[in-house]
């Protein structure tokens, strides 16, 4: 049997929660890295400035679990 994960199933595939444990650097030291080399903290700092003062702008993932007859 294959094991696989699934998106729209909220299933992460095993091997990668297994090699994502393994991981010896600090991941959101490495997350923070790649944000501030991209120009992404200034965006986020705006993005959640609007949402903080517009909170009906403020989306979850329900609406993408919905089935097509429910959208």
């Amino acid at each position: 049997m294959l094991a696989g994960g699934s998106v729209k199933s909220k299933i992460v595939n095993p091997d990668l929660i297994e090699e994502r444990n393994k991981a010896t650097f600090n991941k959101e030291e490495l997350e923070q890295f790649f944000a501030n080399a991209l120009g992404q903290l200034d965006r986020d700092k705006e993005f959640w400035k609007d949402i903080k003062d517009h909170p009906y702008m403020n989306s979850s993932f329900k609406w993408y679990d919905m089935t097509k007859e429910e959208k």
